[in-house]
């Protein structure tokens, strides 16, 4: 995938990492530098992270670092160098919270060929996206793709990106959250639209909570899509027996795999 695209649009889909899941700062380092961190939990999250960062930026990193509970990719800059700069231009600010003085867009996106428009949004949900399995007492399971943005111009920037894919998203909304907004909520179709594009991206990306906790977020995806063509099967059983393929990252071999194996 990475190898489709220019270094421009390499850097595109680095920032969209890092308003999902990173974070951009001048630090005092002995001398004052930038940092570029890149969070996830998931080592083929940060593989991908990084080989989009060596196209986009020509700056090569093999390192990642604990932090907490989860693992970073940090990059250390000259403070007033050209990447500093190229992702300023991108969006002026990368911090998502109510300190935001600017205002993080992903408006770099709207005019960029649509197979952009797929891998940003498949990276944006690998990072803080998934499947929602809802199991009523009495009925059938409820099937939902879920997106988490709390800030309120992303929220409604990424509702219309997702729509433009014909991936229907509505305003998921959440009291406990400074901005009221818990990010978006899909139904069904949306599941089944957002399978069409392929899916999250890379297609190893694991699932780090819940019921499914250790398989790859695509076997849910696709143990869900297989589930809604006919419901008399527990869904669960449908995901859990589910055979799925994926290429490896390194050989690009294709492997296949259950859920007893993850």
């Amino acid at each position: 995938m990475i190898s489709k695209l220019t270094p421009e649009e390499c850097r595109k889909i680095v920032a969209v990492g890092l308003l999902t899941d990173g974070s951009v700062n001048i630090k005092a380092c002995r001398k004052w530098v930038l940092q570029i961190s890149y969070y996830n939990k998931d080592f083929s999250m940060h593989l991908a992270f990084q080989r989009l960062f060596k196209k986009g930026f020509k700056k090569d990193l093999r390192k990642v670092y604990r932090v907490g509970h989860v693992y970073a990719t940090i990059y250390q800059l000259s403070s007033n160098g050209e990447i500093g700069d190229e992702l300023k231009a991108l969006s002026p600010t990368y911090n998502t919270d109510k300190t935001a003085i600017s205002k993080p867009t992903i408006n770099f996106l709207f005019n960029q060929r649509r197979i952009i428009k797929e891998l940003a949004i498949r990276f944006a949900m690998s990072n803080d996206g998934g499947i929602s399995i809802t199991h009523p007492k009495n009925g059938t399971a409820t099937v939902r793709l879920k997106f988490a943005c709390t800030h309120p111009d992303l929220v409604t920037e990424w509702k219309e990106l997702f729509n433009s894919l014909g991936i229907k998203m509505a305003i998921d909304k959440d009291n406990g959250v400074w901005s009221g907004l818990h990010g978006l909520v899909g139904n069904a179709n949306s599941v089944r639209a957002f399978y069409g594009i392929g899916g999250f991206y890379p297609k190893t990306v694991k699932v780090c909570r819940g019921n499914f906790i250790g398989l790859a977020k695509n076997h849910v995806l696709s143990g869900s899509v297989e589930w809604m063509k006919d419901k008399n099967k527990p869904i669960d059983d449908v995901i859990r027996n589910l055979k799925w393929g994926y290429r490896d990252l390194n050989t690009g071999r294709q492997l296949f795999v259950s859920s007893i194996l993850c």
